[in-house]
């Protein structure tokens, strides 16, 4: 058995990227630090766009793949000789080292990408040698052993299911509700925002509870001013579906576009600066963390969705299957983690609970004889 591998001094290097490229269905294909494409990469692509994938799905998993391959990179091992051992240690280098380009902290203050992050990466590299298994241009030994396929095939109907360990190199998620932005903080951090574009994109952000990527794809002819709604394209499925925004948010908007007509099938969020250009989900998260300087918070453009979630789920006259729809989710088990009190709101609550007086006892009714009162009630009345 060999000394585990010395991670301390591994560096990504910034060789290689991924590249739009709307020539191909993909949308996007891997290049190498040369400039040429990756092709064993490039491949898995374009059989997961072809699986039904969105490009947007390509897209991430392009991201994950590169970043694998800067990894074997500079541990100097070839993606087809890559086994078992290199994928912990690219589990490990991804547990301790802080994301880059500018990426935001771990929540709790450790350095590392989050779990989820992790776990997505697993699947992606699993999915990528999977995918060279089948066809034969792979390795024999797979860096990422799969889960046995067949784990309760011999099952007892009579005894309980005894649960199996995780497979090699996935993290613990922790189970946490969706964390809203509080009403008095959204406020101040809307407040900080200095052009019209940025008001009307937060404004229909937090009125509709769209996903970034469904509104930034918005486009001229998907914005329906008589009766407040917006026309998104759903994740995953793609499907189109129209949604309610407050009145507020399409006055910034009206203000937003000005006199410049909104036409069909054109981005409707525009660069300010230089030639205008679709706004980009990176841009966009700009704008949002630029405008929490000075407040010194982290909210993302997530928690977003989760504060439109959690004030419709607290109007009475909106049923969870409303909410459901609004923010198409699949299943009302999403949804109901909206019911459960954000922990500002607990904290709230528990404040008032503690400053409230104590209640006085009832007194006593007038024209009641005491010891009957006490015969009835066996002295609870007092």
């Amino acid at each position: 058995m060999t000394e585990p591998r010395d991670l301390r001094n591994i560096h990504l290097s910034s060789h290689g990227c991924v590249q739009e490229d709307p020539r191909i269905p993909e949308g996007v294909r891997v290049l190498d630090a040369a400039g040429a494409p990756i092709t064993p990469v490039n491949a898995y692509l374009r059989e997961l766009y072809g699986n039904g994938n969105a490009a947007t799905t390509c897209r991430a998993y392009a991201y994950a793949l590169l970043r694998w391959w800067r990894f074997l990179d500079a541990i100097e091992v070839p993606w087809d000789h890559a086994g078992p051992s290199e994928h912990i240690d690219f589990v490990v280098w991804l547990r301790s080292t802080a994301p880059r380009h500018g990426s935001q902290a771990h929540p709790t203050g450790r350095p590392g990408y989050a779990a989820r992050t992790i776990n997505l990466s697993n699947a992606v590299v699993a999915g990528f040698y999977d995918f060279h298994a089948r066809r034969g241009t792979g390795p024999m030994l797979t860096p990422i052993r799969p889960n046995a396929p067949r784990a309760h095939a011999h099952h007892n109907p009579m005894h309980s299911f005894v649960a199996r360990g995780r497979r090699l190199g996935q993290q613990k998620i922790p189970k946490a509700s969706p964390k809203a932005i509080p009403e008095q903080v959204f406020n101040t951090l809307f407040a900080q925002l200095h052009c019209h574009r940025d008001r009307a994109l937060i404004g229909i952000y937090v009125s509709s509870g769209a996903r970034a990527a469904e509104l930034l794809g918005l486009t001229g002819d998907g914005i329906d001013w008589g009766q407040h709604r917006i026309r998104v394209h759903r994740k995953g499925d793609g499907r189109e579906q129209w949604l309610p925004v407050s009145g507020d948010a399409m006055v910034w908007l009206s203000l937003y576009l000005g006199a410049r007509a909104a036409h069909p099938g054109r981005p409707v969020w525009l660069t300010r600066r230089g030639t205008p250009r679709p706004l980009s989900y990176h841009a966009s998260r700009k704008v949002f963390e630029r405008a929490q300087h000075t407040l010194g918070t982290s909210y993302t453009l997530h928690q977003l969705r989760h504060t439109a979630a959690y004030r419709m789920v607290q109007d009475p006259n909106l049923s969870l299957t409303d909410v459901a729809w609004v923010l198409g989710h699949a299943s009302l088990h999403t949804t109901q983690l909206y019911t459960v009190p954000g922990q500002t709101e607990l904290f709230e609550r528990m404040a008032a609970h503690y400053t409230r007086p104590p209640t006085a006892p009832p007194t006593l009714p007038a024209g009641y004889d005491p010891a009957a009162l006490e015969v009835l009630f066996g002295g609870r009345h007092a």
